[in-house]
């Protein structure tokens, strides 16, 4: 009998199986030659072993949902025992590139993290090549605490491509924190994407992970601090290769960020940031101020959150605001206007003419991304209805207000989340081409532009966060002699990888 090490898909680890070259049954011989108790115990030991293969892998998950106070300890206490085991054999932590812990439903979190933060500060260190950090606690439980020892150990990772900190607040006495890092400066030099949305005061934050980030590209920071804090543009000049700033704050500390765009804008630091996005009651002057800052960069996607709660967001917002507003843009590809927690139809103000107006007048635009709360009333529609109508509204907009003929496609968020009380507009669908032949009644104008699509539940949550209707140029209408004539199509599904490139402004679950 000849044994081999199992890797698992990826590389070996601290609990990898050991199973043997020969097929079943020499696994049967081997069972036929045992005791009963012996047969059981080495069943059991292989379910054993099987139950904690996730250790062999590269990346460590841990996803914790609703759970009880036994439950978070016991995940404690395995922890603990990997700590041991990474610290008694060094190849092993080698092999770690990635943790994430999620933790949400529970107002024990606190405890928890109190409990591990040492535990994990610790694997943190010891794991040499670790590039993906996530910790996503859950933030009605977390409001007097956050993982201070993990957090000044991350500051010394070199290794570290990609941060991801939520939920937490910064310590009561943030001075004192930063003391306890001593003159050690950060050193994260290969650090490229960050996602830190917690409470507290910022300048802590970005003491820690944003004061040496030469590499950095993506920033997403959202805080609910109550007074601007100028001491942050200071931390711009570091930020030469930042490409995407998604921002989220409250009205009283927008300056903050106005004065940190400022430095980096006006200076001609961020040379390439391409996409800007603002989640943030805002007043027009402030609004204007940042636009002009954006101008001096070539900025191509665009996201303004103007509605929330079924309430504009931005003074005076009209289609010749925007207009005004993107006029300024030379190289701007994407326009996407946001909302959220709003549950009814909150259709934008102003015409379609007017909109059509406006953008058909920004020479560079090719994408239009709306919630479809700005466009249906969902409440009204199954998914089938609701698809059939977003495609009407793509056509009617693009041929008849939009007529632009470089416009590339309409973007609809699909901003329903409650599978239980939306069960059809959560489903997936998929596109199919209206060329079956199918008997009907309807000529072929009249099918022109529209597409069927097939229908299948999603018990387990919503369906595409994104649809997208392309537009397209009617030949067939340009063979009769008539010009400017649009159709669109229906791109069907889209890998997650895709729609999680479509929507930079959603920090991503997927540990890469």
């Amino acid at each position: 009998m000849v044994w081999r090490k199992h890797q698992g898909p990826e590389v070996g680890g601290i609990f990898a199986t050991y199973r043997p070259t020969k097929d079943m049954n020499a696994i049967h011989a081997i069972y036929s030659n045992l005791t009963l108790p012996d047969a059981l115990r080495l069943s059991a030991t292989c379910k054993s072993l099987r139950k904690y293969n996730a250790f062999a892998y590269k990346k460590l998950i841990c996803n914790i949902v609703d759970p009880d106070e036994n439950t978070l300890r016991r995940f404690a206490g395995r922890l603990a025992r990997f700590k041991e085991i990474i610290t008694r054999k060094p190849h092993y932590a080698a092999q770690v590139e990635a943790l994430a812990i999620h933790v949400s439903g529970t107002a024990l979190a606190e405890r928890f993290t109190n409990h591990v933060d040492g535990i994990v500060a610790d694997i943190v260190d010891f794991a040499p090549n670790l590039h993906v950090f996530q910790w996503c606690g859950d933030s009605h439980g977390l409001r007097d605490h956050c993982p201070e020892r993990t957090i000044a150990t991350l500051r010394r990772k070199a290794s570290l491509r990609d941060l991801r900190i939520q939920g937490f607040e910064s310590p009561a006495d943030v001075q004192q924190a930063m003391q306890q890092w001593g003159n050690v400066r950060s050193n994260l030099e290969s650090l490229q994407r960050v996602v830190i949305r917690c409470r507290g005061q910022p300048i802590y934050w970005f003491n820690a992970f944003l004061g040496s980030a030469p590499s950095l590209q993506v920033l997403d920071f959202a805080d609910q601090q109550e007074t601007p804090d100028q001491h942050i543009q200071e931390f711009a000049e570091c930020w030469q290769g930042l490409d995407t700033l998604v921002l989220s704050s409250t009205p009283m500390a927008l300056k903050s960020y106005i004065y940190l765009m400022r430095r980096g804008l006006n200076n001609g630091i961020w040379m390439n940031l391409t996409s800007f996005s603002l989640d943030c009651q805002i007043k027009l002057d402030q609004l204007q101020e940042m636009s002009r800052l954006l101008s001096h960069c070539p900025l191509r996607r665009l996201r303004l959150v103007v509605n929330a709660y079924n309430q504009y967001f931005i003074e005076t917002f009209s289609p010749y605001m925007v207009g005004r507003m993107l006029s300024k843009f030379e190289y701007l590809e994407e326009l996407i206007l946001d909302q959220y927690n709003s549950q009814a139809y909150t259709p934008l103000p102003g015409s379609l003419e007017e909109w059509g107006y406006e953008l058909r007048h920004v020479s560079s635009l090719r994408v239009l991304t709306l919630p479809i709360y700005f466009v249906l009333n969902v409440m009204r529609f199954r998914f089938r209805e609701l698809h059939s109508s977003l495609a009407s509204f793509a056509e009617d907009f693009i041929e008849m207000y939009l007529r632009k003929p470089d416009f590339q496609e309409i973007r609809f968020l699909n901003t329903v989340d409650d599978a239980a009380r939306h069960p059809y507009v959560t489903g997936r669908s998929h596109g199919v081409d209206d060329e079956d032949g199918s008997d009907s009644d309807e000529d072929e104008g009249e099918r022109r532009g529209r597409t069927r699509t097939r229908f299948t539940s999603s018990p387990s949550g919503p369906g595409y966060r994104v649809l997208r209707f392309l537009q397209q140029v009617d030949r067939s209408a340009e063979l009769e002699g008539e010009r400017g004539n649009y159709f669109v199509k229906y791109l069907g599904e889209q890998s997650e990888a895709k729609e999680a490139e479509m929507m930079f402004w959603m920090p991503r679950l997927l540990v890469n």
